[in-house]
């Protein structure tokens, strides 16, 4: 559902004219808007001094599917606006008993969402895009660089030719002097989006390369410099965002490419080879299983 923030708070000022109930529910999340994103259903209902029935008819008169899709409608809007920095987060979940039941409770409700996102058409053109491409350069910076990691160190066990770059390194800086033909670039770019990041992408967009993006929102500043995007739900309700849905969905997504990568077994095989000639793996109390890699090792010679 798209709603302007605008009309959603006239929308809640009308609703609040209904009767008693429905004026203490919208009394209280107009003025604590910013704590009941890292709330439930059941605790605004016990400040607001209602039944969790009350506020789901609520955010259902709203025109919402239910509580979680109001709240994930307030998280999208930040867009707009600056989102919750740590500290607030922090001062926010003060006295909330029940904040690591609505972490799991969101995170269980962005895994149910893979599902979709995994059908998509986007979803398919990014597959084969990363399996394709001549050379790829991984780009982010801040927490979401954390994850860069991850993906790289899986897409070079895949293919050739994967490199990260780091913000405000050497390479970073003179990535716009690469030729653009032939090259993927793959970025990471979640709240708070990182003027760094954007102003990069932007400067290589306007270079002639290709970019896509794994994102939270339809809202992101970054999806008019993409050729692709995938949005990819996050749970808000912790200190800082919660990652393991966009885990979960990189391993998805790289068993994917994997499928789409020709001769990728002869290249795990050598791969295999080499780890076992440089004893790679701590083999202690598995000595059955080191002279089986061992075997496997000779095998493809």
């Amino acid at each position: 559902m798209v709603m302007q923030q605008d009309d959603l708070k006239n929308r809640i000022i009308e609703m609040s004219g209904r009767s008693k109930v429905f004026d203490k529910i919208g009394r209280y999340i107009m003025e604590q808007e910013q704590k009941i994103l890292f709330m439930t259903a059941e605790q605004v209902a016990r400040q607001a001094d209602v039944s969790q029935g009350s506020v789901t008819r609520f955010c259902n008169e709203l025109g919402f599917a239910g509580y979680s899709d109001y709240i994930r409608h307030l998280q999208e809007s930040q867009v707009r606006d600056v989102s919750p920095t740590a500290p607030e987060r922090l001062r926010f979940m003060e006295n909330l008993d029940e904040g690591t039941i609505k972490i799991i409770s969101s995170e269980h409700d962005n895994l149910d969402q893979l599902y979709q996102v995994v059908q998509t058409k986007e979803y398919h053109e990014m597959v084969s895009a990363i399996a394709g491409a001549e050379k790829m350069i991984l780009l982010s910076a801040r927490i979401s660089e954390t994850l860069l990691e991850y993906v790289g160190y899986i897409l070079n066990k895949i293919r050739d030719d994967v490199t990260i770059v780091r913000a405000e390194s050497s390479r970073w800086n003179t990535l716009p002097l690469d030729n653009p033909e032939g090259t993927l670039i793959l970025t990471v770019v979640f709240p708070r989006y990182p003027n760094i990041l954007i102003k990069k992408l932007r400067e290589l967009k306007q270079s002639g390369f290709s970019i896509m993006a794994f994102t939270d929102s339809p809202l992101s500043p970054v999806l008019p410099l993409t050729d692709n995007s995938i949005i990819v739900p996050l749970t808000k309700a912790s200190i800082f965002d919660v990652y393991s849905t966009p885990v979960l969905l990189f391993n998805i997504l790289l068993k994917d490419v994997a499928s789409e990568v020709p001769n990728l077994e002869l290249r795990l095989q050598r791969m295999e080879k080499m780890d076992v000639r440089n004893q790679v793996y701590y083999q202690a109390g598995r000595k059955s299983e080191y002279e089986a890699g061992k075997e496997l090792a000779d095998e493809c010679d």
